[in-house]
């Protein structure tokens, strides 16, 4: 059975939201747990987020912050582009019922977590903000004196996500100030803010994100750090796929292929040197190659294109899949050479006959 359907099911059976009922269960312990579990899973899997928010107003006053937590959580999985505002009113609809005297209703950091998940899923170009605010509100109420309101690196790693996942111009920058006052607040003692590799990574792809005209040399720059940092014996922070494909990127973006093909030269020293992790033959990274060049929008860019697809079929015997193919046609196209309608035809014949 879809997910849905057994929590109706077992929200039928425990008293429940059928034709407009109210679901009762005040002071059952074990509904509310069997509810709350039920939601959960409704939110993992994405689906009916509406009915998870049917189902929190239908329990009425034994609806408690965990439930309301796990509410918030199904916004961030819905794919909704007004997610974090919709997760962002939930929050404040707990803050006020606390503030009347509902002390199930009391927030945790986990719950301002959540809120800050959903924004960091948004596409909206304001998410970015509107996560920075909430991690500054957060800031804010752990200054007043409340110490159960304390941004974690959790908060921080999401904000800096949301920043990457707007695109918009300033990401980079934004999200390597967050990144920088999560060292500072380390280096005065706050265990909890150690550098992590979800953090970086998140920086990186911010910068890849932004289209900033420095975005590959910043990017490269935070990597670089991490490496510095891994070689010191931080080992929780080594280099990934993700953060050499977002460094990549970040070059490819802004059609630098000279530094895009310089980076992936170093790619194959550090795999030669043992690094799986940079694998040149990652169609990943070949495909940001390609796109920096295409980018570039040089006369010459079909011809660099094959050449370096000539390399890696030659050197590593790997052969270009259809989004290369693609991204070499589109070069041709805009490449204004006297053949390139023919050239063009002629990888796509290629295309169709395999």
């Amino acid at each position: 059975e879809r997910v849905d359907d057994t929590i109706e099911l077992m929200v039928q059976e425990l008293g429940g939201v059928d034709n407009g009922e109210t679901l009762m269960c005040e002071g059952d312990e074990q509904s509310n747990i069997a509810i709350t579990s039920a939601l959960d899973a409704m939110a993992k899997s994405g689906q009916g987020f509406e009915r998870a928010e049917r189902f929190v107003q239908a329990m009425g006053n034994s609806a408690d912050n965990i439930t309301f937590t796990v509410l918030i959580d199904s916004f961030a999985r819905s794919g909704l582009n007004n997610g974090g505002e919709k997760a962002e009113a939930v929050l404040e609809e707990m803050i006020s019922l606390y503030e009347a005297g509902n002390a199930k209703m009391v927030p945790t950091v986990p719950t301002f977590n959540a809120v800050l998940n959903c924004y960091s899923k948004s596409k909206q170009r304001d998410a970015g903000k509107r996560a920075f605010n909430l991690l500054q509100r957060m800031k804010d109420i752990q200054l007043s004196g409340s110490n159960d309101i304390k941004p974690d690196a959790i908060s921080f790693a999401s904000c800096i996500d949301a920043f990457a996942n707007s695109g918009a111009p300033d990401a980079g920058r934004r999200s390597e100030e967050l990144l920088a006052e999560m060292d500072e607040l380390y280096k005065a003692g706050d265990e909890s803010m150690r550098p992590n590799l979800v953090c970086y990574s998140a920086a990186i792809n911010a910068w890849a994100c932004s289209r900033d005209r420095q975005a590959g040399r910043n990017a490269e720059a935070l990597l670089k750090k991490m490496q510095k940092m891994y070689a010191s014996g931080n080992g929780s922070i080594k280099p990934n796929e993700f953060c050499f494909g977002a460094t990549l990127d970040a070059h490819a973006k802004g059609g630098d292929s000279f530094n895009a093909e310089r980076f992936f030269a170093k790619l194959e020293a550090l795999y030669k040197d043992g690094d799986a992790e940079a694998d040149p033959r990652k169609q990943t990274y070949v495909n940001s190659v390609i796109d920096s060049i295409v980018r570039g929008r040089g006369r010459d860019a079909p011809l660099k294109c094959q050449a370096f697809l000539e390399r890696m079929k030659s050197q590593y015997n790997l052969e270009p899949c259809v989004r290369t193919k693609n991204s070499l046609i589109n070069s041709i196209a805009k490449s204004n050479r006297p053949n390139a309608s023919e050239r063009a035809e002629s990888i796509l014949m290629e295309m169709l006959d395999t």
